[in-house]
This record gives C-alpha cells, structure tokens and sequence, in this order.
C-alpha cells in the first residue's frame, strides 16, 4: 500500500473514532439531558403537589374554625354555655372526597380537656396533704399513677412523685433544686450536656429532656396532656378523657379513681352532663378537704382546641396540626405544624 493510501485509510479511521467519540457524547448528554429534565418535571409535580394538599389542609382548617365559631354564637345565646363532646365540633365526619381520587378529612379536639403541664410550676401545698403538692400537682402525680402496661403500674408511687417534682424544676424560673428535683447540674452531666428550659414548655416533647422521663411513659401521656396556652389552663369536666377524670382526687391519697369508680360520672356526661362543676364535686367519691381546690382547676368551657386535617392527593398524604385559640372575640392560629403534631 502506498503511502497516500495508508495516510487516507489512517484518516478515514480517525474520522470514525471522532464519530463515535462524538455519538457517545452526544447520547450521554441526551440521556443526562432526559434524567435531569424527568428530575425536574418530578421536583414540579411534587411541589404542586405539594401545595395542592396543604391547601386543602389549609381549608379543613378554615372549616373547624367556622364550626368552633358557630358553636360560640349558640353558647352566646344559652342560659348555661359549655363545651362538651355532644356539640357539632365535637364530632366525627367521613372523610370527604376530592378531585382526582384524593380525600380530606379532619377533627377537632378539646386541649383543655387535656392537663396542663405548664400548671406544675407551683410550689405551694393547696391541697391540705402531707404531700406538699399543690392541687395541680396532686392530679397530675394520679394521673401518672394510671399509666400501665402489660406488666403493670409504669410508675410507682415515689417515682411518680420525684417525676412531678423534676417537671416542676423544668419549669420554675430558678436554678434552685427541689426535694426530689432537678436542675442544671443534674442535666450538665450527660452526653451531650443541656440546661434545664426554666420557663414554660412549649412542647409536650420537651417531657423527654426531664430526669425520669421515659419513651413508655411519654408514649401513654402524650394523648392526654397539652402545653397550650403556654399560662396554664382549667381542665373541661364536659370533654376531660378517663384517665384525666381518674386522676382527679378521691377517697386515698394518692391512688387515681378506677374505671369502675368513675364510669357513674362517664354515664351521666354522655346522657344528661354535668349541670356545673359543683354538681360533678357533690358526686361522694370527691374527697371534702379538697373540693374547693378542684374548684379552681375545673371548668365547663374551653379556649384551645386542637385541629388535626389530613388530605392525600396522588398517593401523597399530608398532615396539618393547627393550635385554635379564642381571641378577640373570635379564633386564631396559637402553632401550625406539618407531619406531626409534638
């Protein structure tokens, strides 16, 4: 072959290498192309998605807010008003159908049928015990006292009691220990080291950071106990769950009212109701030294409720958590929070 020859049939190779080198380039940035262009159109549709839902949420929440101001106009014509589980924001709906296969539902709940954990900042015996617990504290420590598991009781008596008193240190403004209690320096020496908040929860998982605290325990009270308003609240005798009534003082010390105990006061809610709170505290499982001091922690109507919406749009589902508050006259959004409501 001649020269010529060979530098042509030399180039005519080159020439194909280049084309394939080129085709391959070409077809990786096509298909880099495609992915990130699928990528893209998936991060939109998720987005739009995204938005759809919550605004969906965003109108079961405008909803519960019309039915608690419905049932504010009807209290504000009633001889006796009160909030109770018999009202229309009370109950259970269906969930309703949306466009594209989609559903929205949503329910409304009493957060002041709830206790109040910000109500164990006192320190002052109003109880008449020996206990040195205020009536707030009194409650709450039977309210632990209820919580059980397969095994049995998950506190015992002193347990309980020192838990009480480390929520307490929580939540007091001082750096000063109670009896029982605990501060900054039990809560420095651990990994990683933290400060007690010394102010107000403003989550009931804040529970986990206290000494004592247990996932099991926190798991059993999480449904019956709030943080909202963030100043304490009255517990709603008409909307308070069992284990809330049980906690309420009676004939022992310290020991919570059995379901037996208390399902005459169950009965009457859910056919007549509860005439007042004195009425409920006639009832003679109520201890005599401590009924006026229950007085005062008993109520017949709410200010805070929780909203819990959820919607599923294209096989997303999303959740909304709305704490609705009273206020001027009306009702306003204390918290929204999406996922999970902590």
């Amino acid at each position: 072959m001649s020269p010529a020859s060979r530098s042509w049939s030399g180039q005519r190779g080159a020439a194909l290498i280049v084309a394939l080198l080129v085709f391959a380039l070409s077809a990786a940035v096509l298909v880099s192309l495609e992915k990130d262009s699928q990528l893209f159109y998936q991060r939109m549709s998720n987005g739009l998605i995204h938005q759809q839902t919550k605004a969906y949420l965003l109108g079961a929440e405008q909803l519960g807010i019309a039915l608690l101001a419905l049932d504010q106009t009807l209290d504000a014509e009633s001889d006796s008003p009160r909030d109770t589980l018999l009202e229309m924001w009370a109950q259970a709906s269906p969930p309703y159908p949306i466009e594209g296969g989609g559903m929205l539902a949503g329910r409304l709940q009493d957060l002041e049928g709830r206790f109040n954990l910000n109500n164990l900042i006192g320190t002052v015996s109003a109880t008449g015990e020996s206990s040195n617990l205020t009536i707030d504290q009194a409650v709450f420590l039977r309210l632990l006292l209820t919580l059980e598991n397969e095994e049995g009781a998950l506190l015992q008596d002193y347990e309980a009691r020192s838990l009480v008193q480390a929520i307490g240190d929580w939540l007091d403004a001082d750096r000063n220990p109670r009896i029982d209690g605990a501060e900054d320096l039990e809560y420095q020496s651990r990994q990683p080291p933290y400060r007690a908040a010394n102010q107000p929860m403003v989550s009931p998982s804040e529970l986990m950071a206290v000494r004592g605290m247990t996932p099991e325990i926190y798991d059993a009270l999480q449904d019956v106990v709030t943080v909202w308003p963030r100043d304490g609240s009255k517990i709603n005798i008409h909307t308070a769950p069992p284990p809330i009534l049980r906690a309420l003082p009676g004939m022992a010390d310290s020991r919570p009212l059995s379901l037996l105990e208390i399902e005459p006061l169950l009965q009457l809610r859910e056919s007549e109701g509860f005439e007042s709170v004195e009425e409920l505290l006639q009832h003679p499982i109520f201890k005599d030294n401590v009924v006026a001091d229950l007085a005062t922690m008993l109520d017949q109507q709410s200010n805070t409720f929780l909203l819990i919406a959820e919607a599923s749009v294209a096989d997303r589902r999303q959740q909304l958590y709305s704490v609705v508050s009273r206020a001027n006259g009306g009702f306003e959004i204390t918290m929204r929070v999406e996922g999970r409501y902590l």
